[in-house]
């Protein structure tokens, strides 16, 4: 029995011994393999930034090369073009407004498609300079889309209803509004001047008289307002919304010297009928001036 008991405490020893050689064994190697992966990190990091290094360095080397050499070549380039222009006698000052116009042309390129209308009306100003800056100022303030006529002057065989219908408005289908050959009649609302409130007016608009006035009611006794032809300068949708309406779709603008007439149309179609009709009249538009 004694033997016995010794023997099984020697094993119990023995395998103490064992089991913390292991344990001495693993925690070696753990702390082995984790020096060799910081060692292996931290040398890829310093590989890493060396190689961002030498790119910044080379992507700088190159900048500068090649900004010194385009600075050469424009410098050399320049210095050709002065000698070549004074030896032909030429002035280098009067190649200034060629390339103004050039800019100014390439701005009415791009610009052509939201002003809608022919890129040849400010060609015939005489500073080349000043017209780009005229054009767009134009460009950035005007907001009305291009209507389908100029203003008509002449009242020589000039028929207002047909000249409509001839742009494609059914009169007929549109009950807001009365076209005859000289005038045309109806109800729209328009916004005060001083209380900025909507009143319901009876427009007319008179090509004998030359005139769009308003009145109370269609009995027509006693004008509450009006503007003449001459006084007439846009007409166009209130696209921008520049004032509050019950309906701002139906919504339209009558700008003459002195004020605008904000007006708001009972339906689409009368609305357009309106717009095209009231431009017939527009003798204070601008560009039409220009070009008579």
């Amino acid at each position: 029995m004694e033997i016995e008991r010794n023997r099984q405490l020697l094993l119990a020893k023995q395998g103490t011994l064992v089991i913390e050689n292991e344990r001495r064994r693993v925690e070696e190697l753990k702390r082995r393999v984790a020096d060799e992966v910081k060692a292996q990190w931290e040398e890829r990091k310093a590989k890493e930034q060396r190689d961002v290094n030498c790119a910044s360095l080379n992507s700088v080397g190159s900048e500068d090369s090649s900004l010194t050499s385009s600075d050469l070549h424009t410098e050399s380039m320049c210095s050709d073009d002065l000698l070549e222009k004074r030896s032909s006698g030429e002035s280098v000052t009067r190649d200034i407004p060629q390339v103004k116009m050039r800019q100014r042309e390439s701005g009415e390129v791009a610009s052509g498609g939201e002003d809608g209308r022919p890129l040849s009306d400010a060609s015939s100003c005489c500073d080349p300079a000043e017209a780009a800056v005229k054009y767009r100022e134009r460009a950035r303030t005007q907001q009305r889309p291009l209507t389908r006529y100029l203003p008509v002057r002449s009242e020589q065989h000039f028929d207002l209803k047909q000249h409509i219908e001839s742009a494609g408005h059914q009169i007929e289908l549109c009950p807001f509004i009365i076209v005859t050959a000289t005038a045309c009649r109806g109800y729209l609302h328009k916004l005060g001047s001083k209380f900025r409130t909507w009143q319901k007016r009876w427009f007319v608009f008179d090509r004998s008289k030359r005139a769009l006035m308003y009145y109370s009611d269609k009995n027509e006794t006693k004008p509450r307002g009006g503007v003449y032809f001459q006084a007439i300068e846009e007409v166009y949708v209130d696209h921008l919304h520049s004032v509050k309406s019950p309906n701002p779709k139906l919504t339209f603008c009558v700008k003459t010297y002195e004020r605008t007439f904000h007006l708001m149309a009972p339906s689409p179609e009368a609305m357009r009928i309106w717009i095209d009709i009231i431009f017939t009249g527009a003798e204070g538009y601008q560009e039409f001036q220009g070009g008579t």
